[in-house]
């Protein structure tokens, strides 16, 4: 069960004028956690109008680089895979919980997105 701290209550009350966002970092445990992860995607049904969790697998692609020290495309493709996964497990969560949605942070890029990031 997700616990709501008390000072957040008041807005907990109103959340069903909202849209949930849950961005996820590939590589970490908890999202991995398929019980946890349904335990998010119930709360989120039961207080949102709609939701979507985020797979941030892109920006992964900078500490993949940084961390292991190799080029954009094997850090592309690393981030890619575990990406893949994550939606695979989250797409079964999910399919039963139709307010609840997966995307992928390409999803929600803008044409400004490769710019900046040369920058």
């Amino acid at each position: 069960m997700i616990r709501v701290p008390e000072r957040y209550q008041d807005i907990l009350k109103r959340s069903k004028e909202y849209a949930g966002l849950m961005a996820l970092s590939i590589g970490k445990k908890d999202f991995s956690n398929l019980t946890a992860m349904r335990e998010y995607a119930l709360f989120m049904q039961e207080h949102f109008a709609h939701s979507v969790f985020l797979i941030a697998d892109l920006p992964k692609i900078h500490n993949i680089m940084a961390l292991d020290c190799v080029s954009w495309n094997e850090a592309e493709r690393r981030a890619k895979l575990a990406g893949d996964d994550m939606q695979r497990n989250l797409d079964k969560i999910v399919r039963q919980i139709p307010s609840v949605k997966v995307s992928r942070w390409a999803d929600f890029q803008d044409i400004w997105y490769g710019h900046n990031r040369q920058v």
